[in-house]
């Protein structure tokens, strides 16, 4: 597997997608043992990437549906970079889990 190095692009204080995102980034860093990097912005970073961004090994994920991302999204990202596809089936349980709360609280 390749080395992952995950980072969430958020706005401060977050919104909705930016703190789904970061919950995200907590999942792939427990399922994968890695550490996470939460940026945050007070107005859009003028070069690189924009929030909210989900960043895996340098490359921010693009959302299926334009918008936001999905747990397949996600778990795609993850497989372009060589993540373990067993590992990948079990956190995508957990994403799923994640988004499913965060929209039900709103």
């Amino acid at each position: 597997m390749t080395s992952l190095q995950i980072r969430v692009v958020s706005k401060q204080p977050p919104g909705g997608r930016c703190t789904l995102y970061a919950a995200y980034a907590e999942a792939i860093s427990q399922h994968f043992d890695v550490s996470v990097e939460i940026e945050y912005h007070e107005n859009p970073p003028r070069e690189g990437v924009a929030y909210p961004a989900l960043v895996v090994n340098d490359k921010a994920l693009s959302p299926a549906d334009g918008v936001i991302l999905s747990p397949e999204d996600v778990c795609a990202g993850l497989a372009r970079v060589n993540a373990n596809p067993t590992t990948t089936q079990f956190l995508i349980k957990e994403l799923e889990r994640i988004q499913s709360y965060l929209i039900k609280k709103g």
